[in-house]
Order: C-alpha cells, then structure tokens, then sequence
C-alpha cells in the first residue's frame, strides 16, 4: 500500500510540473500536432522521458515496478480531456542499467541526450540512483526540462544546484 501511495505522489507531482509547463506557455514549434477527435482543435503531444533501471528489481523505482503505474497515469491522462484539454500524454523510456542491472552513472546521461534530441521531452522521469541522477539533472537544469524522480537521496540535491529536480 504504501508503494501505490509513493506511486501516486510521484504522479501528482508529474501532473503539476506539467500544468506549470503548459500555463507558462511553453510550445514547441517543431512539436508533431495532430487533431482531436471532439473539438477539431489542433492536439499537442507531451512526451516523458524515462531512465528507470529496466529489469533490476532490487531498485524500487525499476521499470518494472513503476512502468505499469505510468503506463495507467498515460491512459488515464489522455482518457479524461478535462485533464490536459488539446494535449496528448506520451513516453519514451530508455533504460539506465549496465550489463550487470547496475544503475549506470555513464549509460544514464547518454540516454538523457539520446531522449532529449530524438523527443526534446517536457519532462524526465528517474534516473532513481544519485550517481546516475546527478548528471542528468546538471542536463536538464540545462535544458530547462524539470526532472521527477523517487529516488537521489543524496543531500547534495537539496542545496539550489539542481533546481530542476523533483524527489
């Protein structure tokens, strides 16, 4: 139980950081559109970008663990058009494991860069680990993309050089 409720504030979380992205007005020009089905609008896509460890359930915020919960949010988002009206909800995850299901503090920021220049997300969600979050979060304070994730427990991410981090 208390893993759902985990799982919950994490979403909630998601879901506010995405509302403050879309009331600041931040659009893409370059941002594939497509038209909604009700209203004729013009729909925008909101991609996530995952790094979570993809089969290494030792770690609590592992694909596995945490991907159905997302996979429901995404549904449920883009379900109900009163939540994000005229926008379609997607992900794209990258896995951040070594060859032995390590968390990787060198594959981790490699997919950051392959995500954001193949997506260029509104969010990240994870890395979990601090070794594997602390250079993707220097990326996306960089980017000005926030980053969610459950895990970096590290102090270091308390003190303002990481603003863009959520956990």
């Amino acid at each position: 139980m208390l893993f759902w409720k985990g799982v919950s504030t994490f979403l909630l979380a998601l879901l506010v950081l995405m509302d403050l992205q879309l009331l600041a007005g931040r659009s893409h020009p370059h941002r594939r559109q497509t038209r909604g089905h009700h209203e004729g609008r013009v729909r925008q896509n909101i991609t996530l970008a995952i790094i979570l460890p993809q089969t290494n359930t030792e770690y609590p915020w592992a694909w596995p663990r945490i991907g159905p919960a997302l996979e429901r949010a995404v549904q449920t988002v883009n379900a109900d058009p009163t939540l994000l009206p005229n926008h379609h909800l997607t992900y794209a995850f990258k896995n951040s494991e070594d060859k032995d299901g390590i968390c990787s503090e060198s594959i981790a920021p490699l997919m950051a860069v392959d995500l954001k220049l193949a997506f260029d997300p509104w969010a990240f969600i994870g890395p979990g680990c601090s070794y594997t979050s602390s250079p993707v979060g220097l990326f996306t304070t960089h980017w000005d993309v926030p980053m969610v994730t459950a895990g970096a427990p590290a102090v270091a991410f308390y003190g303002g050089v990481y603003p863009s981090i959520t956990n």
